[in-house]
């Protein structure tokens, strides 16, 4: 009897040991196995532009086809706006959750996270999981991984302006703006944009007479222009090196842009690009096309769009330079009074 109580003990004991030797390995083996299997990704959801205030909740989710779970699953997310950050100065978040295994009923086994998220600026904004990293069950080794090659390890949505309106006087005075500068600068007599030809009359525009034209009939002949409809402006935002100023100027541009493309006019919107060395155009025909064009320039850092030597002279002279046909465009960005705002840009006689 006391040999087999000293073998059983001995079985005992050598059970225990090898238990307490393998046991902590399977569960470091399930460990570096569940990192090796699980997905991780974030995703914001089905929207199509966001506004300046609103809020979206983008959700990370870690997918388990296998069985065994883990308890600690840590996530490094890089969070950034595209138009006024580099991805070297983007914010950091790092989230925590439990993941659990499949089961009869499904092939994988889904743990969410939501992350409620404020939109305070304008831009194109871009969520990045770096990388992850699994605890073992027991908390004796932690996986980590890059989540670089997963397919949905990034989720990108483009925030635009509000679109309340600025007062602002009426397209049709922009278009005779435009009118007068590219009539002053042609040669000869080009009745293109003018629909008629009449007297004068008390109340006319001192600026609507035709001067060659009275001196020829020796009597004041006034032009009448045409209606805003049909007719197509040229529009050039640009930028300030102040990423807060120039927020203001793309506010005031979609939001004017907008309100213009509501009627008949065709909107040509031109913006600088540093990598091209020449302009990106867009053209603005109604609301949805100003919110597609807008979408794709803050998808852009705004240096981007700024002149090498970042003066405004310098893009008006890439301007010329490009389109020596341009006699007149519409400019947004700041005035001589330090104020955001718009001007038409030409010579006017």
């Amino acid at each position: 009897m006391l040999i087999m109580y000293v073998m059983f003990r001995s079985f005992l004991l050598l059970f225990f040991t090898v238990f307490l030797c393998v046991i902590p390995w399977i569960f470091v083996l399930g460990g570096y196995i569940l990192a090796k299997r699980i997905r991780v990704a974030v995703e914001a959801g089905y929207v199509s532009y966001l506004r300046q205030g609103d809020e979206v909740s983008p959700s990370v989710r870690v997918y388990n086809p296998l069985w065994i779970g883990s308890l600690d699953v840590s996530i490094n997310i890089r969070l950034y706006n595209e138009l006024f950050d580099r991805p070297e100065d983007a914010g950091k978040l790092k989230v925590s959750l439990p993941v659990v295994g499949r089961d009869i009923k499904r092939a994988e086994g889904v743990s969410e996270l939501m992350l409620p998220l404020t939109i305070k600026r304008i831009g194109g904004y871009r969520i990045d999981i770096c990388d992850y990293s699994v605890q073992d069950y027991l908390g004796i080794v932690r996986f980590c991984y890059d989540a670089g090659d997963m397919p949905s390890h990034t989720a990108v949505f483009q925030a635009l302006p509000t679109t309340e309106k600025y007062e602002a006087p009426d397209p049709e005075t922009i278009s005779a703006g435009m009118t007068e500068v590219e009539e002053s600068n042609r040669k000869g007599s080009d009745f293109s944009e003018v629909s008629d030809i009449r007297e004068y009359m008390p109340g006319d525009r001192i600026r609507d007479i035709h001067w060659k034209l009275s001196a020829r009939q020796d009597e004041l002949m006034v032009k009448l222009r045409t209606q805003l409809a049909g007719m197509e402006l040229v529009a050039v935002i640009v930028p300030d090196e102040d990423d807060r100023i120039t927020e203001e100027i793309y506010t005031y541009s979609y939001r004017e842009l907008r309100s213009w493309s509501e009627g008949e006019t065709d909107i040509e919107l031109r913006v600088y690009s540093r990598a091209t060395y020449g302009f990106e155009t867009f053209l603005l025909d109604c609301p949805e096309s100003v919110d597609e064009a807008f979408a794709d320039l803050v998808r852009t850092n705004y240096h981007e769009h700024i002149a090498e030597d970042g003066s405004a002279e310098a893009l008006e002279s890439i301007i010329t330079n490009l389109y020596p046909y341009l006699n007149g465009y519409i400019r947004f960005g700041i005035m001589s009074d330090n104020s955001v705002g718009y001007e038409v840009q030409g010579s006017v006689d």
